[in-house]
């Protein structure tokens, strides 16, 4: 069992400060159904997305993710005519089905993370105003429970 990934380790690209290169780079083998793409075609497809990097970097990108278990590299080669195109089908990367679910799970939290603060600065703004209401002597019986119920939402949501 050494080549046994452990499962923190797929989530090892959210980490430093080329996180969004490396979520960049398992977007493109995500909506793919387990395609199999060379450093190049990554390249190509991060560049036709707006995301720039340097082929080296794609090609350094690919290995820490295939060390961390989001990626294999595929065993297929087809049927190479020569030596130099053995070793390119050789170097296809393909994501695996734990750094595929990993990526979901990721991304999803990320979506959801974004709405709820969304949710968080509105709710405090009102809950704000409501709290300065009271401050102010503005209806005080109404504008305490306008605080209680803003802080009831506010809780609830999160």
């Amino acid at each position: 069992m050494a080549d046994a990934i452990h499962p923190r380790l797929l989530f090892r690209y959210l980490g430093g400060e080329e996180w969004n290169d490396y979520r960049a780079i398992l977007g493109v083998f995500t909506g793919t159904f387990f395609a199999e793409f060379t450093p190049e075609q990554v390249t190509e497809r991060l560049a036709a997305d707006g995301v720039e990097l340097a082929p080296d970097v794609v090609a350094m990108r690919l290995e820490s993710l295939r060390g961390w278990g989001n990626l294999t590299v595929s065993s297929s080669v087809g049927q190479p005519s020569s030596l130099e195109d053995y070793y390119r089908r050789r170097n296809r990367y393909l994501i695996t089905r734990v750094g595929q679910e990993a990526f979901e799970f990721v991304e999803g939290l990320l979506a959801t993370a974004d709405l709820i603060g969304d949710v968080q600065l509105g709710r405090l703004g009102d809950l704000l105003a409501a709290l300065l209401a009271v401050e102010r002597g503005d209806d005080v019986p109404g504008a305490v429970r306008r605080v209680f119920e803003l802080h009831d939402t506010f809780t609830t949501e999160i």
